[in-house]
Formats: structure tokens, sequence, C-alpha cells
């Protein structure tokens, strides 16, 4: 699930002309995966990062 995330966040980023600065991924004590990813984009094409999250119920944008 955690792929599918970050291919949502990725495809989102390449075509808003966004960059990954920095991410990782480690296993929670109840077994579940979580990702902290830094990512640089211009205010005015957050929005569209932020549609692109809620297409994935797994990913939570904080």
């Amino acid at each position: 699930m955690l792929a599918e995330a970050e291919n949502a966040v990725g495809n989102a980023l390449a075509e808003i002309g966004g960059r990954l600065v920095s991410g990782k991924t480690s296993k929670r004590d109840d077994g579940t995966l979580m990702g902290e990813y830094q990512l640089s984009v211009s205010l005015a094409k957050f929005a569209q990062l932020l549609a692109a999250s809620c297409q994935n119920d797994r990913l939570r944008v904080y």
C-alpha cells in the first residue's frame, strides 16, 4: 500500500514540477509501514498535490 501512495504522489509531483527533497520509510510496532517525505512544490500547485493525495485513502498529508 505504501508503494501505491508513493506512486500517486510521485506522479503528481512530476506533473506539477515539484520534487522530492527527502524521504524515509519505517515499520511501526503494530507492523504497519509509515513513510515520511519532504516535498518541494510551489504554493500555486500545492492544491493539485493535495488532490492527488486524496485519491489514495491510505495517504495522509500533514
